[in-house]
C-alpha cells in the first residue's frame, strides 16, 4: 500500500527539486510524493510484550489505587480493600470494554 503526501505549491524559497529516496515517485503536477516499499512496516508487539505491558500497567495501577486511598483515609485496610474490589472490578470492565470494540469494524482495515 503507497500512502501519497501532498504539499502545497512551492515557493521560491522551497526546494522543489529535493532529493527524493529511491523506490518513490514525484509527480510535478500534483506536487505530491508517493512513499512506496522503501517504508519499514510498522511492528506488531509480541503476546509476551503485551502481557508483560498489561501486567506492568496493572501493577502501576494498583499501587497508584493504593496511594491515594491511603492518602486520604490514612488507614492501611481501606486502602488494601480498595485496591483489591477496584483491580477487580477494572479488570473486568476492561475486558467487556475490548470485547465490545472487537465487535465493531470503525478504523480496521479489512484484509
Amino acid at each position: 500500500m503507497a500512502i501519497t503526501a501532498v504539499f502545497p505549491s512551492p515557493s521560491k524559497s522551497c526546494a522543489a527539486t529535493a532529493d527524493v529516496p529511491k523506490g518513490v515517485t514525484k509527480s510535478a503536477k500534483s506536487r505530491s510524493i508517493v512513499y512506496a516499499d522503501w517504508m519499514p512496516a510498522e511492528r506488531t508487539p509480541s503476546r509476551k510484550r503485551s502481557l508483560v505491558k498489561a501486567l506492568t500497567y496493572r501493577v502501576v495501577i494498583v499501587c497508584l489505587d493504593f496511594l491515594v486511598i491511603y492518602l486520604f483515609t490514612h488507614k492501611i485496610d481501606v486502602a488494601l480493600g480498595f485496591m483489591i474490589v477496584s483491580n477487580a472490578y477494572t479488570t473486568v470492565g476492561y475486558f467487556v470494554h475490548e470485547r465490545i470494540w472487537a465487535r465493531i469494524d470503525w478504523g480496521t482495515e479489512k484484509a
